[in-house]
Parts: structure tokens; C-alpha cells; sequence
């Protein structure tokens, strides 16, 4: 019985582990905000989590709003942002000395046939962030 439960368990684990996709430096369309990078985009059945890091001189305020979505880049349903890491929602943070802020945004999933994403807010956005890994690599926005 413990074995089958064990088993079980360890199946269990392996499935969710498979039901996470996690896209690395993902190409994107365009953006309004040069100084932001999308370190990575992780989908699962619950979530979907973008890590971001801010370039900026130290001590410059930023702040992440509370009307701050992502939708499919072919439109449809805004996703608004439901939590952050490293970042408080609507608080104006400072830049700390090393000019690099690291935080990741959490919003409600994305639909599985989804293949690119906007995240857009009130200051800037990021268009067409692809959901699938491409051939090609470079640190500039896709044309």
C-alpha cells in the first residue's frame, strides 16, 4: 500500500513538473521601455510569471500599477496582475546602488494555444513576447 502511494505521489510530481513551461530570454516585437528585459516567462495551469530586470540610474523611482495586464498579442481577455517578488504592486521603489532591479509579476494563466503575449501597463510595454523558443538569438527586440 505505502508503495503504491509512494508511486502515486512521485507520478503526481513528475506530471506537474511537465505541466510548467519556462521560456528563457524570450524574443519580443517592440518595446517602449529599452531599459526592461524579460529575464523569463513561466507558464503553468495556475499562473503565468514574468521575471524582469530594470536597468535604471540608482535612485531613480519606479513603480509596478495595479491596472497592469497581459493579453494574447492577437487580443482577447486582459490578464491584470495578481502579485509580485521583489517588487510591491502600486508602491514607488528606488533603484539601489548597483542600478539592476529584479522582480517577477504574476497574472492568471494563459490560454495552452497562446503564442505570443503583450504585457502593457500605464509607463510602458512589451509586445509579442513569444511563448515558444525560437531559432534565433540576439539581445535585440525581434523585428
Amino acid at each position: 500500500m505505502n508503495k503504491i502511494f509512494l508511486t502515486s505521489l512521485f507520478a503526481l510530481q513528475i506530471f506537474f513538473l511537465y505541466a510548467q513551461r519556462t521560456i528563457e530570454y524570450p524574443t519580443f516585437k517592440g518595446t517602449t521601455a529599452n531599459y526592461v528585459k524579460v529575464l523569463k516567462v513561466e507558464l503553468s495551469d495556475t499562473a503565468t510569471a514574468i521575471s524582469f530586470g530594470c536597468h535604471l540610474q540608482p535612485g531613480t523611482g519606479m513603480s509596478i500599477p495595479e491596472e497592469t495586464w497581459i493579453q494574447d498579442s492577437n487580443g482577447g481577455e486582459r490578464h491584470y496582475v495578481k502579485r509580485a517578488t521583489g517588487i510591491d504592486i502600486g508602491t514607488e521603489h528606488f533603484t539601489p546602488e548597483s542600478g539592476i532591479m529584479e522582480y517577477t509579476l504574476f497574472f492568471p494563466p494563459v490560454g495552452k494555444e497562446t503564442k505570443a503575449i503583450d504585457y502593457l501597463e500605464v509607463s510602458w510595454k512589451i509586445y509579442g513576447i513569444e511563448l515558444e523558443r525560437t531559432e534565433k538569438y540576439s539581445i535585440f527586440p525581434a523585428p
